[in-house]
């Protein structure tokens, strides 16, 4: 994966979870169904992108949202 999608992947990845919640999920999982991304993808995604000038999205994204996204992708 070219590093040069990082952010907008990240965007696209993050953004549901963080402004819709727990409702955003199946909207983040089908983005990465659509990607076929894993959920060691994303995981990646994310821990990558924060090394960017940009905040860290997963501190962002609300635990119990994560929590829950990471009982489905499991």
């Amino acid at each position: 994966m070219a590093l040069d999608y990082l952010p907008y992947l990240s965007i696209l990845l993050s953004d549901p979870l963080i402004n819709d919640g727990s409702i955003g999920i199946d909207e983040v999982v089908t983005r990465m169904h659509a990607y076929d991304l894993l959920r060691e993808d994303f995981d990646n995604i994310m821990d990558l992108a924060s090394f960017s000038d940009r905040e860290n999205l997963r501190e962002i994204i609300d635990s119990k949202v994560s929590c829950q996204f990471q009982t489905i992708q499991h």
